[in-house]
């Protein structure tokens, strides 16, 4: 341990040649030689060429909002409580705009149960519990990079907003997979989707496709054609004139039709064809696989033969015995659902959800 009293540079310092473990405070330094000392910066350094690891049970608060003088309580977060009020009142305002719009409504759950987690940590003067709850708030922005992957997951909601700009963007090839639908809702400005080169792919694969605008709609090619191809194509206008195409061109109006052309051909039938894509049907499916505790790829060891429930969201039940890998059968459902899953022994739940 060592305690530096020098006017203007206290410091202290606690460490271990083990793995250059040390906790140094106060005016940091290197050593002093014939004593001066050269400077290393200000405040705290924990540092090792091991491990470090923070646990809290009952919550972590790091931010780095001052409180001059080691002021307010150990907990004291509200700047962090007003970014998120913030932060909920515009994911909630935008969500309803949209929802009244036609558009997807937002589920607030999330952002709901992380305030009030974070509003009702315990006071300072309270033997209350808090919940565990990492919460990260920088007065001046919060960089996270790495070289390598980086990786969020949530067991439940991810919500992602700013009062500003959001923007993502990949060097390479940018994915969004839904299980249940993706929406996207813009109030002013319109919405782009631009392919510089490649193909722009739309389908339904098991519904309609609806384009409706307010005022024009323009579809054109370039170079090549338009091609349109049905069982039956109707065209309508707003006085109840069609054409229709479909075992035959049949043309009707309450006006006057009129067909310019420099002559008129009359001759024989002749049809002609276009490919339409096929759609296969692939209803979501999925199996889960029941390991022993020291399971490994090197020490497998599966949970053959042992009973299991799977209770999903719409209600159904799926009962069975995994299998000599300890896989569960194939459930299928025509869309996906959460599942909650539970090992059985003599008809009773070993283990919760998972």
């Amino acid at each position: 341990m060592l305690f530096d009293d020098t006017p203007g540079s206290l410091r202290a310092r606690m460490g271990t040649t083990h793995q250059a473990t040390a906790l140094n405070l106060g005016k940091l330094t290197d050593p002093r030689t014939d004593g001066t000392a050269q400077p290393r910066g200000n405040g705290a350094e924990l540092r090792t060429d091991a491990a470090i690891a923070l646990r809290a049970a009952q919550g972590m608060l790091l931010t780095t909002y001052a409180r001059t003088d080691a002021k307010g309580s150990q907990l004291d977060r509200e700047e962090l409580l007003k970014l998120l009020a913030e932060c909920g009142e515009l994911f909630k305002s935008l969500g309803e705009t949209a929802a009244a719009r036609g558009g997807q409504a937002v589920d607030v759950q999330g952002i709901e149960a992380l305030r009030q987690s974070l509003n009702q940590w315990p006071a300072p003067d309270s033997n209350g519990l808090g919940d565990p709850v990492l919460a990260m708030t920088a007065a001046a922005g919060i960089a996270s990079a790495t070289p390598r992957s980086q990786v969020h997951y949530a067991g439940e909601h991810h919500d992602t907003t700013a009062q500003n700009n959001l923007q993502l963007t990949s060097g390479a090839a940018m994915h969004l997979q839904a299980g249940k639908g993706l929406s996207a809702f813009a109030q002013d400005a319109g919405i782009s989707a631009i392919a510089n080169r490649g193909k722009v792919l739309v389908q339904a694969q098991e519904d309609d496709i609806a384009l409706n605008a307010q005022k024009n709609l323009h579809v054109s090619a370039v170079e090549g054609e338009v091609v349109i191809t049905a069982p039956t194509i109707r065209l309508v206008a707003d006085d109840g004139s069609y054409i229709k195409i479909g075992g035959g061109v049949e043309i009707g109006s309450q006006g006057k039709v009129t067909v310019h052309a420099s002559e008129h051909d009359w001759i024989g039938p002749k049809t002609d064809s276009a490919a339409i894509p096929s759609f296969g049907r692939d209803p979501a499916a999925q199996q889960v696989t029941f390991h022993y505790p020291g399971h490994s790829e090197q020490s497998p060891r599966a949970a053959a033969d042992h009973s299991y429930e799977i209770k999903l969201e719409d209600g159904s039940l799926a009962k069975g015995m995994t299998n000599a890998d300890g896989l569960t059968e194939r459930v299928e459902r025509e869309m996906m659902h959460q599942a909650q899953v539970s090992a059985l022994r003599s008809g009773t739940p070993k283990g919760g959800a998972q």
